[in-house]
């Protein structure tokens, strides 16, 4: 069960929540992880857009155009070998793929 008093309001208002997950306005984030429900405030997302994220980006975008346009036997093959790591054959070509730019 997840229990919110927001600071905010003065009111005493209290949230409770058997199991609720998504946001609630731009207000709080209702989730759960293993320990069990949680709400917390929302945080406004922080995007500096500064050159080196930006180029990262790109990078990352390249990666996944070029990731779409494999045949499909390779990405079969990209996807056997990830599988002996736990991993899917995306994620696997997409960590080759940053390591190498």
């Amino acid at each position: 069960m997840a229990l919110y008093a927001p600071p905010k309001l003065s009111r005493g208002l209290i949230i409770l929540s058997l199991f609720a997950w998504g946001q609630l306005g731009k207000v709080v984030v209702f989730d759960y992880n293993r320990s069990g429900n949680y709400v917390r405030d929302y945080v406004k997302p922080y995007d500096p857009k500064s050159v080196k994220q930006l180029a990262h980006r790109a990078i990352f975008a390249a990666g996944m155009e070029e990731w779409s346009s494999l045949p499909l036997p390779t990405r079969k093959t990209w996807d056997d070998r990830a599988r002996k790591l736990h991993m899917l054959g995306m994620n696997l070509y997409m960590r080759s793929y940053l390591n190498s730019h």
